[in-house]
């Protein structure tokens, strides 16, 4: 009967619990992302314009380039191609991921390929230079031509001081050159830089003239995929 009765305590208190937990999900832990993402699902694309001032936290202003890539693809590229350059890693890491949503074939000048190559090469954020190595396997809207400046910035890539960097880079090549990299050859591990990874890439430069037509192949099928 005790026991019973015990059990009844614990239920009952459980009951009242969970009862006085709030409905509904979470609050966004930052108002300021919150505000934006309502104006997003509003369509209010000048609030979303207006954050990515270089006055405005670097995630807020990322945030804001993010939705912008998506609703507003065309106009957005101007905000994308400054974000590129924009002095917050926040904001040039959304930049880059965002490039492949809003440029199509026939739109992307050399000037945005060069920043992707620069920014995977010396960009102080692995953060950003990580976001260009991933980045590239997605750019179905560029044709082979175009993309061979980044495949060859992926080879640079591949003795990046930081190992996430690395293990990005040697699976977008792995995609884009359809080739596996044996462990024996390439140790994704070893803190950089790394003697046998930089004997490694020396190959990789050097063979690369003769896979030219397999990375051409690679993006004449992503663009097909994609429709651009």
């Amino acid at each position: 009967m005790v026991l019973a009765s015990i059990f009844g305590v614990v239920a009952l208190v459980t009951v009242i619990a969970w009862a006085a937990l709030p409905s509904g999900p979470p609050p966004d832990a930052d108002p300021q992302i919150a505000k934006l993402d309502r104006a997003a699902a509003k369509g209010d694309l000048e609030t979303l314009r207006k954050a990515t001032n270089s006055d405005t936290d670097g995630r807020v202003a990322g945030a804001a380039l993010t939705h912008l890539a998506r609703l507003d693809r065309g106009n957005a590229r101007e905000y994308i191609t400054r974000g590129l350059s924009d002095s917050r890693w926040q904001v040039r890491q959304q930049a880059v991921r965002a490039v492949p949503r809003v440029y199509t074939r026939g739109s992307t000048d050399a000037s945005v390929i060069d920043m992707l190559n620069k920014l995977g090469k010396t960009d102080a954020s692995s953060e950003v230079r990580g976001a260009v190595a991933a980045s590239t396997i997605q750019l179905g809207w560029l044709d082979g031509e175009k993309a061979w400046t980044l495949v060859q910035g992926l080879v640079e890539q591949l003795d990046d001081p930081e190992r996430e960097v690395r293990l990005t880079a040697k699976t977008s090549l792995e995609k884009v050159l359809y080739l596996t990299v044996d462990p024996k050859d390439y140790d994704v591990e070893a803190p950089a830089p790394n003697a046998k990874r930089q004997r490694y890439m020396a190959w990789i430069r050097q063979s690369l003239p003769n896979m030219k037509s397999l990375v051409i192949d690679f993006y004449d099928k992503q663009a097909a995929k994609s429709g651009t």
